[in-house]
C-alpha cells in the first residue's frame, strides 16, 4: 500500500469540529495531553486555553485529538499517541484551514517539541516560570516567633511596598485569599530598613518577612502553584522546582 496515499486519506477523513473546552470528549481530551506533560502548566497558560477556539479534531467520528487555536496562533495541539504518526499532515491541514502563521510550543510537550523540530522557523523564546515541587503550602516547622496567615484587604499598601508591580489585580486574589504574608514578631527576625520600614504598616508590633501566592489550577483541582518574594536589601524572589519555557515558532 502507498505510504502517501494512506497519509492523504487519512487526513480526507479528518473532521475538524467546533467544540468547547466544557464538553466531557474535550475534558477527557485535554486531561490526557496535560498529565502526559514533563511539569504542569502554569495560569498563564491556563488562561491561555481557556482563550482559545477549542476544536475536536476526529477521524470517522472517532475523538483523535483536539486544537486550541487563538485567531493566527496555535495555542495547544494533541494528538493520541496511537495517532500520533499523522500529527504532521493533521497539522499542515489544520493550519491550512485555520490560517494558522504561528504555534506556541511548550518546551514540556515533548511530543510537539518532537513534531515541530521538523519545522525550518524562526524560534522566539516567550515566556518562563517554575513550576511546584509538591512541598506543602505552610511549612511543617515555622522559625519561633513567625505566622503564616492569607493577606487582608488592610495589607495592600504594605504587599505593594514590598513587591512594586509584581502582584496583579492584587485586590481580587487577596478577596480569593490566594495572597500569603509570612510576619514575625519584634525580635524572631533581625530587621532590615526595608522590614522596618514595613513594619508601621503591618499588624501591630508585626515584622513582615515575606509575602507571595498561591494559584489553584482550573483544570486539575488538587494542583497549587506557590511563589514567594522575601523582604530585604535587595528583594529575593523565591520560587520552587525547575523552570521551564515555552517558545514561539513562525509557520
Amino acid at each position: 500500500m502507498d505510504k502517501t496515499n494512506s497519509k492523504t486519506r487519512f487526513t480526507d477523513q479528518l473532521q475538524i469540529v467546533n467544540s468547547n473546552i466544557g464538553e466531557f470528549e474535550i475534558k477527557q481530551l485535554i486531561k490526557e495531553h496535560l498529565s502526559g506533560l514533563a511539569c504542569p502548566i502554569d495560569s498563564w497558560l491556563e488562561d491561555n486555553l481557556f482563550d482559545s477556539d477549542i476544536h475536536s479534531l476526529k477521524h470517522k467520528n472517532q475523538p483523535i485529538g483536539y486544537a486550541g487555536p487563538a485567531g493566527k496562533v496555535l495555542q495547544f495541539f494533541y494528538i493520541r499517541p496511537l495517532y500520533f504518526r499523522h500529527a504532521p499532515d493533521i497539522l499542515e491541514k489544520l493550519a491550512r484551514e485555520k490560517a494558522i502563521k504561528r504555534v506556541l510550543v511548550m518546551t514540556q510537550d515533548s511530543l510537539l517539541c518532537a513534531l515541530i523540530a521538523e519545522w525550518d522557523y524562526e524560534k522566539v523564546m516567550q515566556a518562563c516560570w517554575f513550576s511546584d515541587s509538591g512541598r506543602d503550602e505552610v511549612p511543617g516547622e515555622m522559625l519561633p516567633g513567625t505566622h503564616f496567615r492569607t493577606a487582608a484587604l488592610a495589607d495592600i499598601s504594605t504587599i505593594r511596598k514590598a513587591a512594586g508591580g509584581d502582584f496583579k489585580n492584587l485586590e481580587e486574589r487577596i478577596e480569593a485569599e490566594t495572597i500569603f504574608i509570612l510576619e514575625a514578631d519584634p525580635g524572631a527576625e533581625s530587621e532590615t530598613d526595608l522590614e522596618a520600614d514595613l513594619d508601621a504598616e503591618l499588624n501591630p508590633g508585626q515584622v513582615l518577612l515575606g509575602c507571595g501566592i498561591i494559584e489553584k489550577s482550573k483544570i486539575f483541582m488538587m494542583s497549587h502553584r506557590l511563589a514567594c518574594l522575601s523582604t530585604g536589601s535587595p528583594p529575593k524572589r523565591g520560587s520552587v522546582d525547575d523552570s521551564a519555557c515555552s517558545e514561539e515558532a513562525d509557520h
